[in-house]
C-alpha cells in the first residue's frame, strides 16, 4: 500500500529534487519514511502512536529485513540500526505471537493514517 500511494504522491506538483528524493525512499525504513513524509506532504504516519509502539515498529521492520535478507541472523547492521539489545551478534532472531499481533495493528494505524493523510491532500 505504502508504495502505491507513494507512486499516486509522485503524480502531484513536485520539485525535481523532492520527486528524485520520492522515488528513493523505502517504506522499510519506516522511522525515516514517516519523517519525510510528515516534512514533505504533513501526512503523520506515526500519528497517535505512543514512542514506545514506534520504536517496537522501527524495530521489527529492521528484523522484518535480517529474516528476509539474512535468514534471521544478526548482523552488525541490524544491531546498529535497531538499537536492540536482546540480540547477540549472529544470533537467530525469533519472533512470538504477541509481537505479531502488535505489529498488525501498529501497521494498521500507520495504513490508516498514510490512506486518509493521502486522500486528505488527493486533488479531487
Amino acid at each position: 500500500m505504502g508504495r502505491d500511494i507513494q507512486k499516486q504522491l509522485l503524480l502531484l506538483p513536485l520539485t525535481l529534487s523532492r520527486k528524485n528524493e520520492l522515488e528513493r525512499l523505502s517504506f522499510q525504513n519506516i522511522k525515516k519514511a514517516n519523517t519525510l513524509i510528515e516534512q514533505w506532504f504533513g501526512i503523520k504516519l506515526w500519528a497517535g502512536l505512543s514512542e514506545p509502539d514506534q520504536n517496537f515498529l522501527h524495530k521489527a521492520f529492521q528484523k522484518r529485513h535480517i529474516l528476509t535478507h539474512n535468514a534471521g541472523r544478526v548482523d552488525q547492521d541490524y544491531l546498529d540500526k535497531s538499537g536492540d539489545t536482546s540480540f547477540k551478534l549472529y544470533e537467530t532472531i525469533r519472533i512470538d505471537s504477541n509481537e505479531v499481533n502488535r505489529l498488525i495493528g501498529l501497521l494498521e494505524a500507520c495504513s490508516t493514517n498514510l490512506f486518509e493523510g493521502f486522500e486528505s491532500i488527493r486533488p479531487h
